[in-house]
């Protein structure tokens, strides 16, 4: 919420780029965030979508780093914000 009213200070030149254009995500990684936003652990996500664990928690570290965030919950509330998850 701060960061929007700083950010609504700005002058619109140096406003930021549209989410979907600023946060390049691969099909993969925004089906693994969907799937953490509706609760599912690692291993059940690599369960479903026929994975090993492994690679969803690489999956899961690329959104991480691609949205600035360091958990879960932080990345799913980022994602809702740039507008990527409903």
């Amino acid at each position: 919420m701060i960061a929007r009213r700083i950010l609504a200070l700005l002058p619109e030149e140096t406003a930021p780029v549209p989410a979907t254009q600023a946060v390049n995500l691969s099909e993969r990684e925004r089906g693994i965030l969907g799937m953490v936003a509706q609760g599912y652990g690692n291993r059940e996500i690599a369960e479903l979508l026929g994975l090993s664990r492994l690679t969803v928690e690489a999956h899961t570290r690329n959104i991480y780093r691609k949205l600035a965030v360091g958990s879960r919950t932080a990345a799913v509330f980022e994602a809702r914000v740039l507008g990527l998850l409903p």
